[in-house]
């Protein structure tokens, strides 16, 4: 199931080595933590249906993904986990296999977007993401998002269009109701990666 999930060849990161005490200050602890039971609640089909991680880079929200589908896998629930060079990377194939593509994210049961808008794409790439999001939130599919995401932008509205240009009107609008949309900021955490003390 492993590697129908998308991980072929992939050492998978579990959430129960996942150490929030090596997070150096109490606020980025409990950000950590905040993120770990968020994890554990989507995955067991509990809160919202859609769930946003977002923060800097080695704060673990790979970590956290991996984690999410290792949960879903041990229970038998069919996840598809994606990173983004491999969502771009399955447009670059022809008309079928483009559609094969989509269908399989749009389909899935549980998605994980991983390093989600790497590139910034608010052109093709983009619009495919819109439109695989406005199925997903249109069918109440439960989709994890994790990226460095975060407006720009002095005012709300500016901040707002940010992200409509990016994840497309619909979700943002979804991303306004707390019952539908969990967004999860991990922006206080410390990049644990330096450190290379374990596995975060």
């Amino acid at each position: 199931m492993y590697v129908d999930a998308g991980f072929d060849g992939v050492v998978v990161k579990r959430i129960d080595v996942f150490d929030t005490t090596r997070q150096q200050n109490m606020k980025a602890r409990q950000s950590a933590e905040l993120a770990v039971r968020s994890i554990v609640e989507w995955a067991g089909g509990g809160g919202p249906r859609f769930l946003m991680l977002t923060g800097g880079t080695g704060v673990g929200k790979t970590h956290l993904s991996e984690g999410a589908a290792a949960i879903l896998i041990e229970r038998k629930t069919q996840v598809v986990y994606v990173i983004w060079a491999d969502f771009v990377f399955g447009f670059r194939e022809d008309m079928d296999g483009r559609h094969r593509h989509m269908a399989r994210l749009r389909d899935a049961e549980y998605l994980i977007l991983d390093e989600i808008l790497a590139a910034r794409d608010t052109g093709f790439l983009g619009d495919q993401l819109e439109e695989l999001l406005g199925h997903r939130t249109h069918h109440n599919k439960p989709t994890l998002l994790a990226g460095n995401l975060v407006a720009e932008g002095e005012t709300s509205a500016v901040r707002k269009q940010w992200w409509i240009e990016r994840l497309g009107e619909r979700f943002v609008s979804r991303m306004q109701d707390k019952t539908m949309v969990k967004v999860v900021d991990m922006w206080e955490c410390d990049d644990m990666r330096p450190m290379q003390q374990g596995t975060i």
